[in-house]
């Protein structure tokens, strides 16, 4: 795909006879004698910046130390002079923004970068001492307007597509010190041409911009099986009007995995059917993954593997020291978040759907299986040793529940404060020598603010 034409953003310094002078009214300047001992010498802009230079002489040694030393600024307007005389009388008009910078003044010379401007704006502008006394001065006015903001999207590729999630990667080019006032970020919609009103799926990069290597990857949510998407990546920025802008680059179509190939007949008597891998998997995968999915109870906040805290619960009322009625028996409602995520018959299994997967199937089969610890894409360990459950139907068909994790079901205890939860469990080592061999499903009561993983089920009568 073409790639839009990228513009650098950085121009070189204005002349200074491009200057208004201040007292240039026909130039759009300002009435205000600036003092001779201030003097701007340069200034650079781009979309989002302003790079800004100039002089001071006859400073005192005090002034110099415990003074104020910067720019005064505001977007041109009609009443730029009244704001600039009003900032003068001792005021702090709120149209002029003053900017300080103690770092790039060093007593004679100033020089710095003035950033969250808006793009193709044009603004008044000049340099400001204030003296320890509390006493103003300021530069003669000058003018700059900021570049057009044109950032070079590349091309967009789409990977590791499951179920209902999609890993995309990208980049934007763009001046490095604009990277600072927008945000880049994925949109995907149903429809071709997607925007942000029409998104299913919005997603804010939030690592921080690299200029030498712009690319990007991250883990889009908030798809659904069976479904085609399409994708884009955007830039959001903020324009002179206060209003948000967003630029788009190409667009591409993707499809989500089928959902029928998710749920595993087992012969059960209900007609349930199980799904073969965890949710937020594609298929039965036993490598310890960072982004794994794990949450606590009736909550569509991830969080992780080890959680349990009370207050980071969204159903814990703090202030009645309870837990939110969300209900006893969740599955299928919006705190079900197999349903939310998967839609169609999808739903968390009841507690009498895991004590029939118990007593109509063979739970006793134990796999030893060899897989590599991931961290945030690294392999740490190559062969760790996993062992995972073969659950067996009666028609011989299995699926498999990995040694060590707790799931969750949508049904609470009798207590009406504890939720019933399952995991397959290895049966324990007798000595370091004893090979383990067998295993069992086993349901628990857990607290609700636990993290736990989800494996769906697949409900004909929904």
């Amino acid at each position: 795909m073409n790639l839009v034409k990228y513009i650098s953003s950085l121009v070189p310094a204005l002349v200074l006879a491009a200057f208004v002078s201040c007292g240039d009214d026909s130039d759009g300047g300002t009435d205000i004698q600036g003092s001779d001992d201030i003097k701007i010498t340069g200034v650079n802009v781009t979309a989002f910046t302003a790079s800004v230079s100039g002089k001071f002489s006859g400073l005192s040694k005090v002034d110099i130390a415990f003074g104020r030393h910067g720019v005064l600024y505001c977007v041109k307007s009609d009443d730029t002079e009244a704001v600039f005389k009003s900032w003068m009388d001792g005021n702090d008009p709120k149209e002029c923004k003053v900017y300080e910078d103690k770092n790039g003044f060093n007593g004679e010379t100033f020089s710095s970068n003035i950033n969250g401007l808006y793009p193709e704006t044009e603004y008044s502008f000049c340099l400001f001492s204030q003296g320890q006394d509390g006493k103003r001065k300021i530069s003669s006015a000058a003018t700059f307007t900021t570049e057009r903001f044109n950032p070079e999207f590349s091309d967009l590729w789409i990977e590791d597509i499951h179920y209902i999630d999609a890993k995309v990667r990208s980049s934007v080019k763009m001046n490095a010190t604009d990277a600072s006032s927008c945000t880049r970020g994925i949109v995907i919609s149903e429809t071709a041409g997607c925007d942000i009103q029409s998104a299913t799926s919005i997603t804010e990069i939030q690592e921080q911009y690299n200029s030498t290597n712009p690319t990007f990857r991250t883990v889009t949510f908030g798809i659904r099986p069976d479904m085609t998407y399409y994708c884009r990546v955007f830039v959001k920025y903020e324009a002179a009007d206060g209003m948000e802008r967003y630029l788009f680059g190409p667009e591409k179509s993707f499809s989500t995995l089928r959902s029928e190939n998710m749920a595993v007949d087992l012969g059960l008597p209900s007609g349930i059917k199980w799904a073969n891998c965890d949710l937020g998997e594609s298929a039965f995968n036993v490598d310890y993954r960072t982004d794994d999915m794990y949450f606590y109870w009736g909550s569509s906040t991830l969080v992780g593997r080890y959680a349990i805290d009370l207050n980071e619960y969204e159903y814990w009322n703090a202030s009645t020291g309870s837990y939110v009625n969300i209900g006893s028996d969740i599955c299928g409602t919006e705190y079900d978040m197999a349903h939310v995520m998967l839609g169609g018959n999808w739903r968390l299994p009841r507690k009498e759907d895991v004590e029939e997967l118990i007593n109509n199937c063979n739970t006793k089969s134990l796999a030893e299986l060899s897989a590599a610890i991931w961290i945030d894409d690294s392999q740490i360990y190559a062969n760790d040793t996993w062992y995972a459950g073969n659950i067996v139907g009666p028609n011989k068909s299995k699926i498999m529940l990995q040694d060590g994790y707790s799931f969750w079901t949508g049904t609470l205890c009798d207590d009406g404060l504890h939720v019933y939860t399952f995991n397959y469990v290895a049966k324990e080592w007798i000595s370091t020598s004893v090979k383990v061999d067998k295993g069992e499903i086993t349901i628990r009561e857990s607290n609700r603010e636990r993290s736990c993983k989800i494996r769906p089920v697949w409900d004909p009568n929904m």
